[in-house]
């Protein structure tokens, strides 16, 4: 599997972020769990928009057309919990741990400070949320106990708690046997990816929503 990396600005370009921006806004997003702060979005088919995938491959990447893309357009203003993106037995986004996962933001709102924490843990079994904290539950299963789960590096090294002033909102015990690996700051026009196993959350400092695209995709080795 390919290792994490922040892309800097000017990786994507502008053209292709209002392309995506537009065809996000051309649809009704819906948010099924968290009352009208968390919405999704369709990703655009291959077919659609080509230039989006032919983006990816600039990058040196080698994409697998015989599965199909995965992933959503997101727009919220919430943090988001510890959780890996594997997808789920039975569902449209099917489980799946050799995905990789490229997050392009293409909309961050004035003064908003949001980051996304990627984590030296890693989960191989269907798409949860890891909170030991009171958390409503979203489309991920959600593991309230974690300790004896089969979670890659758990307890690697001490969480720093000098990153909560990030505007960390998750508790002692939640972040307990967690690490960090990268931090990466939202910023339009650069993007981040990572294997849909490593394990991550997200923080916000803003009431304003922000915009954002993850595309899972399956690379050619």
């Amino acid at each position: 599997m390919k290792p994490s990396i922040i892309w800097p600005i000017n990786t994507v370009p502008n053209s292709l972020v209002e392309r995506l921006l537009s065809f996000y806004k051309s649809q009704t997003p819906v948010d099924h769990y968290y009352n009208n702060v968390d919405y999704r979005g369709v990703i655009p088919s291959v077919q659609h928009m080509p230039e989006l995938y032919k983006f990816i491959e600039t990058l040196g990447y080698k994409i697998d057309y015989n599965y199909k893309p995965l992933g959503n357009f997101f727009e919220t203003n919430i943090c988001y919990p510890i959780h890996a993106d594997t997808g789920k037995i039975g569902t449209l986004q099917p489980h799946d741990t050799n995905y990789f996962v490229f997050l392009i933001p293409l909309f961050v709102p004035e003064n908003c400070n949001s980051y996304l924490f990627l984590l030296n843990q890693e989960w191989y079994e269907e798409a949860s949320t890891f909170m030991v904290q009171n958390w409503k539950k979203g489309w991920n299963n959600m593991i309230n106990d974690y300790k004896d789960k089969p979670i890659k590096n758990f307890n690697f090294e001490p969480w720093d708690k000098r990153l909560n002033n990030l505007n960390v909102i998750l508790t002692e015990e939640t972040l307990n046997g967690m690490s960090t690996h990268l931090i990466y700051k939202w910023k339009v026009s650069s993007m981040i990816s990572f294997p849909c196993t490593q394990m991550h959350f997200s923080t916000t400092d803003s009431k304003d929503q922000k915009i954002g695209l993850s595309l899972r995709l399956r690379l050619l080795h």
